[in-house]
């Protein structure tokens, strides 16, 4: 995950939002009031940050600033021109629920089912987009990871009228869909690369103990760790193969913190192959 943008909203009031901020296309504008943003109409509010060239895999987040009224959230793939086209993850603090909405030419469609919880001004949002797939994520963890057809635009915040629940402390970047992570995952050495949604892609994956790159090797047994206390945080059972280059890729290994490396240790089913490595949480959408 690269961040490209931030904005903590802390200035004068201002409608349309003021600084590097313009109206989606046919959108209604949010606002600043009160050190935050907020919608301005009873209807669809969407602004995206302007202040970047937005690459079409992005991210956006944001804190809850408020717990109230309509649905309000944060935004990716907002058009300038042409359409009214965008990615919307939002909460709904009356039904207490989030959604991920897609709107295409102006229709919004909800992609996925709701995702019930109940937030505070404590917690936060946010969006990302690789390719075809976009999930939602609370305090940073998935929770709804669905196709989508749009592409292209810029990421931002979205409410749905004026007394939807405001937003604050938002910041965007480049989610370049799992791109490739510098240098190789080896005995003691760190990945860096694309953090976003809990995935792991382990690369140029090396044997414990002589080194060698692991090619088509299928390991039944993998355990991932916080270096810190060395918990187990997550594991699998199930036989997850590495392909060409000694690339494993897993699923989201459980409750994990965002952009944070883990170290993981892997067996074959008859325990003569093994592999140490540590991995950042990286987005994974596009391959599971």
């Amino acid at each position: 995950m690269t961040q490209l943008a931030a904005d903590d909203f802390n200035r004068a009031d201002a409608s349309p939002i003021s600084g590097s901020w313009s109206t989606a296309f046919n959108f209604s504008p949010l606002q600043i009031s009160g050190n935050q943003a907020l919608g301005t109409a009873a209807t669809f509010c969407a602004s995206f940050y302007n202040g970047v060239t937005w690459p079409s895999n992005q991210w956006s987040r944001a804190r809850l600033a408020g717990t109230s009224g309509f649905s309000g959230g944060v935004a990716v793939r907002l058009k300038s021109s042409t359409s009214k086209d965008g990615l919307v993850f939002v909460y709904d603090p009356t039904a207490h629920v989030c959604r991920l909405y897609e709107f295409v030419a102006g229709t919004p469609t909800q992609l996925g089912s709701d995702y019930s919880v109940t937030l505070t001004t404590s917690d936060y949002l946010g969006i990302s987009v690789s390719g075809t797939s976009v999930s939602g994520l609370v305090n940073d963890a998935v929770v709804i990871t669905q196709t989508c057809s749009i592409t292209g635009g810029n990421a931002g915040i979205y409410t749905y009228e004026a007394i939807g629940p405001a937003l604050d402390d938002w910041t965007g970047g480049d989610n370049a869909s799992g791109a490739a992570l510098a240098g190789a995952a080896t005995d003691s050495s760190t990945a860096t690369g694309t953090l976003i949604n809990p995935g792991v892609r382990i690369v140029a994956l090396k044997d414990i103990d002589t080194g060698a790159v692991k090619n088509a090797v299928t390991y039944a047994n993998i355990h991932a760790f916080d270096p810190a206390n060395r918990n187990v945080i997550a594991q699998s059972w199930m036989n997850k193969t590495t392909t060409s280059g000694g690339i494993l890729l897993l699923s989201g290994p459980g409750i994990v913190t965002f952009g944070k490396t883990y170290d993981f240790l892997g067996f074959t089913a008859d325990g003569s192959d093994r592999f140490h490595a540590s991995a950042p949480i990286i987005d994974l959408a596009p391959y599971l």
